[in-house]
């Protein structure tokens, strides 16, 4: 039986190894050849960039955690002055306070999980600030 299982995994990441590409940039392309995104396009330059980490306090958590708060200070180590920070959830405002006191701006802790739409939907009156014009959600990505 080991050895069924064990060609049946083999073949399987036979056929992922040779999926991995397709698709790659097609998303891309669809939202560059769409016109009404394109009539949508913002046309200024954003004066500071609002960074949004959610991270989580339940279960084993802590390499998603760590790798949003390491992708964050990466994000932030070329110009400083450009960004404000939102952290959501507890261990992300913790591993932020001190390195960028002066640039996290607000914190959200002990939020239901999981988030459901009446609190997602709450989050944005919370998060833009006036001076902010855009932006981003550094996430955790998987790679095959």
């Amino acid at each position: 039986m080991k050895m069924v299982a064990a060609a049946k995994m083999r073949q399987d990441v036979a056929r992922l190894e040779k999926a991995k590409t397709f698709g790659v940039g097609s998303i891309q392309r669809i939202f560059e050849s769409e016109t009404y995104l394109a009539k949508k396009k913002p046309n200024f330059t954003a004066k500071k960039w609002l960074l949004v980490p959610i991270t989580s306090d339940k279960g084993l958590c802590g390499g998603v955690n760590s790798s949003i708060i390491r992708e964050v200070k990466a994000m932030v180590k070329a110009d400083r002055n450009a960004y404000k920070i939102f952290a959501v959830g507890d261990k992300g405002s913790v591993a932020l306070s001190r390195p960028m006191a002066d640039i996290l701006g607000q914190a959200i802790t002990n939020i239901e999980v999981p988030i459901n739409f009446p609190t997602g939907i709450s989050l944005p009156s919370q998060l833009l600030p006036s001076d902010i014009r855009s932006s981003s959600m550094p996430k955790n990505a998987t790679e095959l």
